[in-house]
């Protein structure tokens, strides 16, 4: 071997093990690997902050929410597209892979198992079951153009296009057989379905600060049809999880009622300066996320709806039995986000709710 070959040899191992010794060096001197900038977690990972009264707040979900519902002692979600999760620690359990255009709403069935959705064009939607038993999809008649649950996890009330007209029907998912017609020639249109118990179905027309919306009971047994709120701008009504109450809200006042099953205020006066999507009922305590500032120029419910407005909360609980109002949670302040919460629900020792900033589901544990 010439000697300059073995010149560089003997150079190339000199500079190899002088690299092999500094980064040695620099592994053991290293500082440890940094935290993620800001509240933001990995993915599959749940941010907890603890408020100052000792409550944990938490984000649950790892994909932006359409909608949740709990059911088995889980914690399921759609997302945008429409497919089902069950919100774990950790990554979320992928139920359902189909997708669906333009959601425009799902609603619960009182038992609990089942969820109705309604998606693509809402003048003219198509409409699914999913069932949280057997984590199927079912589809609905395309003649349906409207659709509410009953007082089970079986029966629906539908508006069903019949040449051209309507019909209002009920439907035992149960069966095969044709929808029983309950009122033929219905005339209502723009109107959102809401169950009342025992035997009582809502008709609410679609609510505008710019025009008046009206409620109207019908009696099942009956069919009597009565008007059951007259004309208000604005006009929203909702009914608890359990149906026990409902909140209702005008564009005039900007508070909500919470009323009784016979539509008679449990509370002497209005008690927050919300919308009826903001609050739950649960065990007689009612939870309202109430926005700190509503600007003068906001228009409800219009602006909320169409998201030129965005709120930042605060969360108190009303107890209906001894009156007593608490403050909870203050969003925007001690090192928890800017939450404009909609669609809450309480199970246990929580409460579950979307934050419409970045459409993700949280958890706000009481103990």
């Amino acid at each position: 071997m010439k000697p300059i070959y073995k010149i560089i040899g003997v150079l190339l191992i000199i500079v190899l093990v002088g690299l092999g010794i500094y980064l040695g060096w620099r592994k053991i001197i290293a500082p440890g690997p940094e935290e993620p900038a800001g509240n933001e977690p990995a993915r599959g990972n749940i941010t907890e902050t603890k408020t100052e009264n000792g409550l944990h707040l938490k984000k649950l979900s790892d994909n932006p929410v359409f909608g949740h519902w709990i059911y088995g002692g889980e914690i399921y979600y759609l997302d945008l597209d429409g497919k089902v999760f069950v919100a774990k620690d950790g990554a979320d359990t992928e139920i359902s892979k189909e997708t669906f255009s333009a959601l425009n709403n799902i609603e619960q069935s009182s038992g609990g198992s089942r969820i109705l959705t309604s998606f693509g064009d809402p003048t003219n939607p198509s409409w699914g079951i999913f069932d949280s038993r057997d984590k199927a999809w079912r589809p609905l008649d395309s003649n349906i153009l409207n659709a509410a649950w009953g007082g089970d996890d079986e029966t629906l009330f539908v508006v069903v296009r019949n040449g051209s007209s309507l019909n209002l029907s009920e439907i035992d998912t149960q069966k095969n057989s044709s929808p029983k017609i309950l009122i033929r020639d219905f005339r209502f249109k723009d109107i959102d379905i809401l169950w009342k118990t025992p035997q009582t179905l809502l008709f609410l027309e679609r609510p505008s600060a710019h025009y008046p919306g009206r409620l109207w009971q019908l009696d099942l047994k009956t069919l009597a049809l009565n008007l059951l709120v007259a004309p208000l701008g604005g006009l929203i009504v909702q009914p608890s999880d359990d149906g026990n109450i409902f909140f209702e809200f005008f564009s005039a006042s900007r508070e909500i009622l919470i009323l009784d099953s016979s539509f008679k205020p449990i509370v002497s006066e209005a008690s927050f300066v919300t919308l009826p999507s903001k609050c739950a009922f649960f065990a007689s305590t009612t939870y309202c996320f109430e926005p700190q500032e509503i600007p003068t120029n906001v228009t409800l419910p219009d602006d909320y709806l169409n998201k030129s407005f965005f709120s930042v909360d605060n969360l108190f609980t009303l107890n209906l039995e001894t009156g007593e109002l608490k403050r909870i949670l203050t969003s925007g302040e001690g090192g928890l986000p800017a939450i404009d919460a909609k669609n809450p629900k309480v199970a246990g020792n929580s409460l579950f709710f979307i934050n419409r900033y970045d459409d993700s589901l949280y958890e706000l544990r009481f103990k």
